[in-house]
């Protein structure tokens, strides 16, 4: 197969139609109020290996892909569909401890599980629909960006690469940072969280133009914000915020490419603090005739090194591949 997950999803939107650049759909409803819709499916093979990820691991990985891409729309969940494939060979136990890990997820969140499917298929195929209502007056979408806006990311990012790099044996990071920052990096490859511990005080505090989680790594996404807001974006590629422990082993051009991390990327006004959490300015929003000579029209999104213009990761990250 040749076609890119991006082609692939273009593929069921009729010729002239908006493109669809939004992880939600927005539906409004007869009160008037606004819904939210997202859906995304974890795939055995594709997107996580049963040697590695327990049952809890894909209850809680499920949840939280789907939450993340709705608070990202500035939304709160309210309602979840779930359709599983369960191969014969899944023992009862397993799907006990994926059920109760999935109700406890949802009742965290105030969310009801309304319904589903559930079917026999040669691999374990897990498949959520969560539901929500805004908890703005406006849904906060990507294409709200404009020139002269920052870009933010929230939290640390390199964390979910290191964390496969050990699993895979290609990094020892029990010997190389310790079992705790081993811990938190499989923890973060394994089980990413949606940041909704954050959403509220950031909603309250920021006058965000657009924004997105970072579920393909900062690059992928961030041509995604650029293309949707239609600006240009330079990346300083030494203000990506990587973990002090894993700095040896994870470069911040690694922390690039990091896919699940699930922290938020946003374009809002030039300084803005977050004291309660760890928030960075990364680059900026331009317009294209802002950009260096030297970066030409091949990218929307230009890293840079001390103001150079330096070469984009060939390789980042991607859903389709055996693991």
């Amino acid at each position: 197969m040749s076609m890119s997950e991006d082609d692939i999803i273009q593929l069921f939107f009729p010729a002239g139609r908006v493109e669809r650049l939004d992880d939600c759909s927005l539906i409004p409803d007869p009160e008037s109020h606004i819904q939210l819709i997202t859906t995304d499916a974890l795939v055995e093979r594709t997107h996580f290996r049963l040697d590695w990820s327990g049952p809890e691991d894909l209850a809680i990985k499920l949840f939280h892909v789907n939450l993340s891409d709705l608070i990202s729309s500035g939304g709160r969940a309210r309602w979840a569909l779930l359709s599983m494939g369960v191969p014969e060979n899944i023992p009862d136990d397993f799907l006990r401890r994926f059920a109760g890990q999935l109700r406890l997820e949802c009742r965290e969140q105030k969310c009801d599980l309304i319904g589903g499917d559930t079917y026999r298929a040669p691999h374990l195929h897990l498949n959520l629909t969560l539901g929500g209502v805004l908890k703005r007056s406006e849904p906060l979408v990507r294409g709200g960006g404009r020139p002269g806006d920052v870009l933010y990311v929230t939290g640390d990012l390199g964390r979910s690469l290191a964390g496969y790099r050990d699993l895979i044996m290609t990094l020892d990071l029990h010997k190389e940072a310790g079992v705790q920052i081993q811990q938190l990096c499989r923890q973060r490859h394994l089980q990413p969280r949606s940041r909704y511990d954050i959403i509220d005080e950031l909603m309250s505090k920021a006058e965000i133009h657009a924004m997105m989680d970072i579920s393909d790594g900062l690059y992928a996404d961030a041509m995604r914000l650029a293309r949707a807001s239609d600006v240009h974006l330079r990346i300083e590629v030494d203000k990506i915020p990587v973990l002090p422990e894993i700095q040896k082993h994870i470069t911040a051009m690694d922390a690039m490419v990091s896919g699940e991390e699930l922290e938020l990327m946003f374009l809002a006004p030039p300084g803005l603090n977050f004291p309660a959490f760890r928030c960075t300015a990364v680059g900026e929003a331009v317009s294209p005739d802002q950009l260096p000579v030297a970066a030409g029209d091949a990218s929307m999104v230009v890293l840079t090194r001390n103001d150079k213009i330096i070469r984009a990761p060939v390789d980042y990250y991607q859903h389709f591949q055996s693991r």
